[in-house]
């Protein structure tokens, strides 16, 4: 699912992204491929590894673990690897809409949100004063400790930030929220308003850790 880009980069030392790789071609450029991620990850900073199994997954090897159209449900160890890496400082970036939901769900639940099935649609969004473009989005809600809204979109929350221990996890109510289509693609087709949020959401999170 996942991955990372050089460029400018924002931070004080490089930070290395996992990802689940169920089904992409990192490098692929088609609307609904990756490649765009993968630039805007170096772009900001972060060196690409790929895992096949969270429970591959260090803190003391990556910082950021991304999951987006997840195709399986975590298992509970997995779940539990992941809760755990947050709690130890990693960050976990997940973009699932109501079609993908059932596969992160039960991750979800131990972090105190959930989506909501209202369909949004393509929509504005506005984050860190600024716009954002979101392609299939749905509202994700909580409100418990270390729950904070990310994007509202229609007065709907469809994205929210939540701190878990030293780090926490992004969940992002749109499956295609991170592809080519809706980031970065070929022949200079840029959603400049997600590769200016992907750089201070990348900033926000992990500039306080860079210091």
């Amino acid at each position: 699912h996942p991955m990372f880009s050089p460029m400018l980069v924002h931070l004080q030392r490089q930070f290395t992204a996992g990802f689940d790789h169920q089904m992409f071609d990192l490098m692929a450029w088609e609307p609904k491929s990756i490649g765009g991620l993968q630039y805007n990850l170096m772009r900001n900073g972060f060196s690409p590894r790929f895992v096949d199994s969270p429970t591959d997954l260090r803190h003391e090897d990556a910082d950021l673990y991304i999951i987006f159209a997840p195709t399986r449900p975590y298992e509970s160890d997995e779940i539990d690897h992941l809760v755990a890496f947050a709690e130890n400082g990693g960050w976990i970036l997940s973009a699932a809409g109501w079609n993908t939901y059932p596969m992160v769900r039960s991750l979800y639940d131990r972090f105190g949100v959930r989506l909501e099935n209202v369909p949004l649609g393509a929509s504005d969004g506005t984050a860190f004063n600024g716009a954002v473009k979101m392609a299939d989005a749905y509202p994700v809600v909580g409100d418990g400790d270390g729950v904070q809204t990310l994007i509202e979109s229609f007065g709907q929350p469809v994205a929210k930030i939540v701190r878990h221990g030293k780090g926490g996890l992004i969940a992002i109510g749109d499956s295609q929220f991170l592809y080519c289509k809706n980031l970065e693609g070929q022949n200079e087709q840029v959603v400049m308003e997600n590769v200016r949020f992907f750089r201070d959401l990348m900033d926000a999170t992990f500039a306080r850790q860079a210091q």
